[in-house]
């Protein structure tokens, strides 16, 4: 695994503070790590309460065991990436939150936008892309914090530059912020991310996924065109309908019948 061999700007606590509102609840709750095994576990292995971790954010430079959805391995080169975690805590049960994840890529498109990423579209069910090139992705855990509340925690890593060894273990088509728009002050950048989370995050809770998903289906890069879906031994072609209520992908086959996927391990990509 590569380094970057710039290190002049790294990820800094009073920094990424510096461009965050004084009210903000990550002021008291940023954790900046050199190396972490995660940032979701750094944050789901803190000795405090759900609503203490509410507002929580951590921002490593370095992962050893980051993952992504259906446990991939996570590629960034250290030094040189945004890899952050951030919790909160909904007075929802965990079967409220269909569609948080989408949310908050959403909300991530906003971030990037605020800094001046352009063109910037997405994936479902939380792919980040480019000019259809993987730019960044999401995940998201829950765990129970009662009866009717729980904890989740949105983990997320964003293409800022990779390493031209590190890039070559990546199974697809990928960009990085340096080729976009050239240096990227990352402190910023994790400031707005962290702004936009929260925003998601309050409004999710009082409204659910509804406020978002016009913007998903407006940003969704495979709006109304004709995909291929493997799940597992299973191949499954169709047009793009849009997403439900719940983020479930919809999808209208050569017969005429729409069916609906939800998150699992399943590729989509254009069909052929």
């Amino acid at each position: 695994m590569s380094t970057c061999t710039d290190r002049s700007q790294l990820l800094d606590r009073d920094e990424i503070l510096s461009h965050l509102a004084e009210n903000s609840l990550a002021v008291d709750r940023l954790y900046v790590h050199r190396e972490v095994n995660s940032t979701n576990l750094c944050l789901l292995e803190k000795n405090i309460d759900a609503q203490q971790l509410s507002g929580a954010v951590c921002v490593a430079e370095m992962q050893s065991a980051g993952r992504g959805r259906c446990d991939r391995i996570w590629v960034a080169t250290p030094y040189c990436n945004v890899m952050l975690s951030a919790s909160w805590h909904f007075e929802l049960p965990a079967a409220r939150l269909a569609g948080l994840s989408l949310a908050a890529a959403v909300s991530t498109i906003r971030a990037l936008q605020d800094y001046g990423v352009g063109n910037v579209g997405l994936k479902w069910p939380n792919d980040i892309v480019w000019q259809e090139k993987k730019l960044g992705g999401l995940l998201v855990e829950t765990r129970s914090a009662g009866q009717q509340s729980t904890l989740a925690i949105v983990g997320l890593g964003i293409n800022v530059r990779l390493a031209e060894d590190d890039a070559a273990l990546i199974d697809q088509p990928w960009v990085d912020l340096a080729a976009i728009i050239g240096v990227v002050d990352r402190n910023r950048l994790v400031a707005f991310i962290i702004t936009r989370l929260h925003e998601m995050f309050r409004e999710f809770a009082t409204m659910g996924f509804a406020p978002f998903q016009p913007e998903w289906e407006r940003l969704d890069v495979f709006a109304n065109r004709w995909v291929c879906l493997q799940q597992g031994e299973h191949t499954i072609e169709g047009q793009v309908l849009g997403v439900d209520a719940n983020g479930g992908l919809r999808v209208i086959d050569s017969l005429g019948i729409v069916k609906t996927f939800y998150t699992g391990d399943i590729s989509l990509r254009p069909a052929t």
